[in-house]
């Protein structure tokens, strides 16, 4: 009986991944074969390739990912320090380790097992990165998706053209090639009025006080998990967003304030000390672990709503942003600032409008709420 980490299965978005590789480990198991231990999308390509070093052909495809995923991972920062130049998320190595895998079990696929410790970067037709690309598309990709992994197809020829990989080049034009992309962004809908009282209703205080604080500030799981007492007041609040290492302040909405205060009393928070903790004491998001998201799950529950009828915790950030986007003294810098990361027109298109007719009655409720001091629950703080 495989255990689960052992096929990557660590959230819920894994589940279908998780399931297909544990389906290959039975199949190998039911046939007589020693299936192979099955390791999880983040482990370097070497690790899970059963091929031995007098079969690996001198600048092979996987000779190369393994030297531009060991790079990459020279170049990754923590996860909590500010961004600064040549240094990546841990994250974006986690998703360029699963697409040069995906690459290479393509090239597996199609051109035999163990090809890819034969074939060099150089052997590679466009017929065949055509065909990848394709098939990205019939998965129901994202358009999104489908960029980083045709991104990481790119970086691995750029890689092979190093002297220690034989300075390989393809012999076509990269952007020659036809390009096929996925499925276009949907349309962030946002909650109800109704949904929203009724959310708020369902939640204790500590979680009215994420809501608010989400939609009051624009904050995404990995910023309420990193808040400390201290960096906000009744007047200001002044940090820098993890993910863009951007300056990010301004003023602190009456009833954000209200909440946040109520909540750093109740739970006797010093200074400097995690403003949300969990109820084991862990920050709320973690690694790949958002113990956030379990519970809006959970909240979303209690009131018979379900992922197809509202989105997960940050669209309460699209809520605030629009909100903000709406007033009329929004400018471009002030929405960029808000957000923590550089604006561009394609912001302003979303957030910087008037407010849809079906949204008109949430927005206006949101911002009445936000301007006052008196919790959801009739009390009133100063």
């Amino acid at each position: 009986m495989p255990k689960k980490h052992r096929f990557g299965l660590k959230q819920r978005s894994d589940k279908a991944e998780a399931e297909r590789l544990y389906s290959i480990w039975l199949s190998d198991y039911l046939n007589g074969k020693t299936p192979k231990t099955v390791l999880s999308r983040a482990e370097p390509v070497h690790s899970a390739q059963a091929i031995s070093t007098d079969q690996v052909r001198p600048g092979c495809l996987l000779e190369v990912a393994n030297s531009l995923l060991n790079y990459e991972q020279s170049r990754m920062r923590d996860a909590d320090s500010p961004r600064e130049r040549g240094k990546i998320h841990p994250d974006v190595y986690r998703y360029r380790c699963y697409y040069t895998r995906k690459f290479l079990q393509h090239i597996n696929a199609t051109c035999g097992h163990g090809s890819v410790a034969q074939l060099r970067v150089d052997d590679l037709t466009m017929q065949q990165v055509e065909q990848y690309n394709r098939e990205l598309v019939e998965h129901g990709l994202s358009s999104s998706a489908i960029k980083h992994a045709m991104q990481s197809v790119r970086h691995l020829i750029l890689r092979a053209g190093r002297p220690e990989h034989g300075q390989q080049l393809i012999r076509w034009n990269w952007d020659s090639r036809d390009q096929f992309h996925g499925r276009a962004k949907r349309q962030r809908k946002l909650p109800t009025l109704d949904q929203l009282q009724r959310l708020l209703q369902a939640a204790d205080p500590r979680g009215r006080t994420l809501i608010w604080t989400a939609i009051g500030l624009g904050f995404g799981a990995s910023d309420l998990s990193a808040l400390r007492v201290g960096q906000i007041d009744a007047q200001s609040y002044d940090l820098r967003r993890g993910k863009t290492g951007n300056d990010r302040y301004g003023d602190t909405p009456p009833l954000v304030w209200a909440y946040l205060n109520h909540h750093i009393a109740e739970t006797g928070r010093s200074q400097g000390e995690l403003v949300f903790r969990s109820l084991s004491g862990l920050p709320l998001a973690s690694g790949r672990v958002n113990r956030l998201q379990n519970w809006w799950i959970d909240l979303r529950d209690q009131i018979d709503e379900s992922k197809h009828t509202m989105s997960g915790f940050y669209v309460l950030r699209h809520l605030g942003a629009t909100e903000f986007g709406s007033r009329p003294s929004c400018s471009i810098s002030e929405m960029r600032r808000w957000l923590g990361h550089a604006t561009s027109s394609a912001v302003a298109d979303v957030y910087m409008r008037p407010i849809a007719p079906e949204y008109r009655q949430l927005i206006e409720w949101v911002r009445e709420r936000l301007a006052s001091t008196q919790l959801d629950s009739g009390e009133s703080v100063i």
